[in-house]
C-alpha cells in the first residue's frame, strides 16, 4: 500500500478536506526531471491540494523551471525526459491523484 505525504493542506481537518473534494478540490502530483552527467532521473512530486476554484499554475510553474534548469545535462536522456515532463505538466496541470488518496484505507472519510 503506498502512503502519501500530502502538501499545502494548511491544517484542514478531514471534513474541511472532504468538502472541498466535493466542490471540485483535487490533490495532484507533477513530474519534474533532474540530470548529473549521465544520469536522469523522472521524479513525481508530492501530491499537493488544490482547492476548488484555485490555480494550480504556481505549483506546476515551479516543478516546469526545475526541470528546465536541472533537467537538460544528462545525455542523452536529459532534454527528452526534460522536454516529456514539462509537456505533462503543462497540458494535463499535473496528474490528478484524488480517487487514489480517497480510497478507504488511505484517507478515511469523515463521519
Amino acid at each position: 500500500m503506498k502512503k502519501f505525504s500530502l502538501k499545502k493542506t494548511n491544517g484542514h481537518t478531514l471534513e474541511q478536506i472532504h468538502a472541498e473534494i466535493n466542490a471540485g478540490g483535487k490533490f495532484v502530483t507533477y513530474g519534474y526531471c533532474i540530470s548529473v552527467v549521465a544520469f536522469t532521473y523522472r521524479l513525481i512530486s508530492s501530491p499537493h491540494f488544490i482547492k476548488a476554484g484555485e490555480t494550480n499554475s504556481k505549483y506546476r510553474s515551479k516543478y516546469n523551471l526545475l526541470s528546465l534548469i536541472f533537467g537538460w545535462w544528462g545525455f542523452p536522456w536529459g532534454p527528452i525526459h526534460t522536454i516529456e515532463m514539462v509537456r505533462v505538466n503543462m497540458k494535463t496541470g499535473g496528474v490528478d491523484i484524488t480517487d487514489e488518496i480517497m480510497e478507504k484505507d488511505k484517507f478515511p472519510a469523515s463521519k
